[in-house]
């Protein structure tokens, strides 16, 4: 990156007695550019030794190769970064390598470095690091020289070559650095952050790393913004993703106190900051902004905020004609403002307002998912699904308002009968029609009076644009037939009864201190056909038997067990109707006690063995992070003798057991509550889970003495190696023969 410096003119009005500035103490010199210029030493020296790797592909011009990345694991505490560029010879390593400010990358912008620090910025973590390079000599040959850089007793640092020899690999370099125990997870992290924007990213080794590439959701000219995640039923941003610049494929967060915006006009300074709230990607080349000397911030000079500054203008310009554009072929203003909806909460209202133009030229200001009628001479009324109810109903939610809402799968009408509010069986052909896709409608209301209704339809047209917005005329939708059956009179005539057709039913839905929200009043069931499980009801609350009585009264806390439990749907018929219940109805009593004699049959009780309580000896208190083992993939691998084999196997009926024992144990509970009586079951002990896991555990030392954070940073072939390699050698020692498992190393 090439580096800018001041021009400085001195004039002097005479001669003066000069000194020139020098250093007394390079100790202390040195000491501040390897230690105290590094907040953060973990992400500034793998971001510094990676980029010289990539730097290293360009300069040889293959970018497109990936550098290689192996991540330090409890097993295996290296670090190091590996690179197929053109090594460092002897006299590059003499001239450029070991002296600070020196550099290679000062005349150019494709490259990122250019303070000459970057290469010793491994000493802000440790004292020691390796390095490694491959070049050719004189005759071509591929020598190989080990390097080892250290902080002697001076404080300044030395370089040894340690080792140097022909060797057949490729022309490179290997930096290589020990990590301290605990910092496995950080080196994991900041080598996924660095790169995350890297579009060769690097080959990594000794650790599944994985980039979240989270989809674009507006895009312009070296800019983009991220779409929002849906969490817990609203929309959020990964916490703390706020605006970045991404400088030669690098991310530096923005920082706003730093940038002077509070002299923007206040329009522009209110997009200007909430455009710092989202996840903002802004692209610069290399060199259009100058970073601190660490390299782990923006340099704020004031060229560089007036750089940001203009870039940020020119993305409000884009971002305002890419919404136009994303509304401007809307069908409607329905439609217009269903997609400022969807601009608004990916960008958490940026925007303040837009606006859509019809097919007349006019502009039409953009609400949201609300627009108000107010002074329309008209009321609205509001209607919804039961949002606890069956699909096919509906009700009045709202009346006498004045705004209605913008929504998905909602319609806007106007009551153009003469009547005093909407009428329903219209509405019933509305709800219907649309195949339970409807979820509420918006009825406008016009007067009674036929010239006040035709002054308010004028006013509603001209004013509020209400065609526009694609009403239904509720006079143009077919009333819903009423529903009425035929009875025979004694005289023999066939009369029309008003009378419902089926009894009345109820479906529960939940626990609720609200009585009329734990049922569902059901129209269309018929309770003498068909098979369903049902408590007797009275006034809300439910019985376990037809009469009624106090003694079999079950609250609805212990009825919503029994729901979630059965995971079947309860109905409720009313204590008068109950003797009309088809045959093959089922009380819940009696669904309750077939479950539970289902789950404690014979067989069930035959593996339910009290096996099934010692399985807290099992993965959940040991050997935690090896339960992948059970996982087909590595548990194939293992010998059919293996001593950790057989008791995963074991391991997994127990686990199941266990799951089955709590289910019967749940249902116990529950019937206990209600008092319903139970027949006394028993389970006899199969299997001694602790002597088996502590025989596991000797003889897996390794495992044991890993266990916990540690073992989730070694390579999981190597566990699996590890488990073959001592069951080979015992089986030698036992004189059983073995079939060697391969020549795959313990790698980590």
């Amino acid at each position: 990156m090439k580096l800018e410096f001041l021009e400085t003119n001195v004039h002097k009005s005479a001669e003066f007695k000069e000194e020139q500035f020098g250093i007394g103490d390079v100790r202390v010199i040195f000491e501040i550019l390897r230690s105290k210029m590094y907040p953060n030493p973990i992400k500034s020296f793998t971001q510094e030794i990676m980029c010289n790797a990539r730097d290293a592909h360009r300069e040889v011009n293959t970018p497109n190769v990936p550098i290689v990345v192996k991540m330090p694991t409890s097993l295996d505490r290296i670090f190091s970064v590996r690179d197929y560029g053109i090594g460092i010879g002897p006299e590059r390593m003499s001239n450029v390598f070991i002296k600070y400010g020196a550099s290679t990358k000062r005349d150019d912008n494709d490259q990122t470095g250019g303070f000459g620090l970057g290469a010793k910025s491994p000493w802000s973590y440790t004292d020691t690091f390796g390095i490694t390079t491959w070049t050719p000599n004189d005759d071509g040959q591929m020598v190989k020289r080990e390097y080892i850089a250290y902080i002697d007793e001076t404080r300044i640092g030395k370089l040894s070559l340690i080792t140097e020899e022909t060797s057949t690999e490729v022309r490179g370099t290997m930096i290589t650095v020990a990590c301290k125990p605990g910092d496995e997870y950080r080196f994991i992290d900041w080598v996924k952050q660095t790169t995350e924007y890297w579009k060769v990213r690097p080959t990594i080794k000794g650790a599944d790393v994985k980039w979240d590439d989270v989809p674009k959701a507006f895009e312009g000219t070296d800019w983009y913004t991220l779409e929002r995640d849906s969490y817990m039923g609203s929309y959020s941003y990964r916490s703390g993703d706020r605006a970045k610049a991404i400088i030669d494929e690098i991310p530096y967060t923005l920082q706003w106190a730093n940038l002077k915006l509070d002299g923007w006009d206040g329009d522009l300074k209110n997009i200007g900051q909430s455009l710092f709230n989202v996840p903002l990607r802004i692209h610069f080349k290399t060199g259009e902004l100058q970073l601190t000397a660490n390299r782990e911030e923006i340099d704020y000079s004031d060229k560089c905020i007036a750089v940001i500054q203009d870039r940020l203008k020119n993305i409000i310009k884009e971002f305002r004609k890419t919404i136009m554009e994303g509304i401007a072929d809307a069908d409607d203003l329905w439609d217009a403002n269903m997609r400022w909806q969807m601009i608004k909460s990916n960008f958490r209202d940026i925007f303040d307002t837009s606006s859509w133009v019809d097919d007349d030229g006019e502009e039409h200001i953009l609400t949201g998912n609300r627009v108000s009628f107010a002074k329309c001479g008209c009321i609205i009324w509001s209607y919804g699904r039961s949002s606890y109810g069956n699909t096919d109903k509906f009700k009045k939610d709202r009346w006498n308002t004045d705004n209605i809402k913008i929504e998905q799968d909602r319609k806007l009408c106007i009551n153009d009968d003469t009547c005093e509010r909407p009428n329903r069986r219209r509405l019933v052909t509305l709800f219907e029609k649309n195949n339970n896709a409807l979820k509420g409608v918006d009825v406008i209301m016009l007067p009674l009076e036929t010239a006040e209704r035709a002054a308010a339809l004028k006013k509603l047209r001209e004013d509020f644009y209400i065609d526009l917005y694609k009403p239904i005329y509720l006079s143009t939708v077919v009333k819903a037939p009423v529903q009425r059956q035929t009875v025979t009179t004694a005289s023999g005539t066939i009369a029309a009864k008003s009378t419902p057709v089926v009894t009345k039913a109820y479906k529960f839905l939940g626990d609720t201190y609200r009585k009329r929200e734990r049922w569902d009043n059901l129209h269309n069931i018929d309770i003498t056909t068909g098979s369903q499980v049902y408590v007797a009801v009275v006034r809300g609350e439910a019985y376990l038997d037809n009469a009624c009585t106090n003694s079999t009264h079950i609250n609805v806390y212990h009825l919503a067990q029994i729901h979630q439990s059965l995971g079947i749907d309860i109905y409720g018929i009313p204590k008068r109707s109950v003797h009309r219940v088809g045959p093959a109805w089922i009380k819940l009593v009696d669904a309750v006690k077939d479950k539970y004699d289902k789950l404690c049959d014979p067989v069930t009780l035959a593996m339910v063995d009290q096996v099934a309580k010692d399985s807290d000896y099992l993965f959940n208190k040991k050997l935690t992070n090896v339960s992948f083992l059970a996982d087909a993939t590595y548990y194939d691998q293992l010998s059919d003798d293996s001593e950790l084999k057989k008791w995963i196997e074991v391991s997994k009926n127990a686990i199941s057991a266990k799951d089955k024992l709590n289910q019967i144990e749940q249902f116990e509970n529950i019937l206990k509550n209600v008092n319903i009586q139970l027949v006394a079951r028993t389970v006899k002990s199969k299997y001694d889970f602790v002597t088996m896991s502590g025989d596991v555990m000797k003889k897996y030392r390794l495992l044991s003495a890993i266990q916990g954070w540690g073992l989730s940073t070694v390579h999981r072939q190597a566990i699996v190696d590890y488990v073959n390699m001592i069951d080979k050698e015992s089986q030698k020692k036992d004189g059983k023969g073995v079939k060697t498992p391969g020549n795959a190393a313990i790698m980590c």
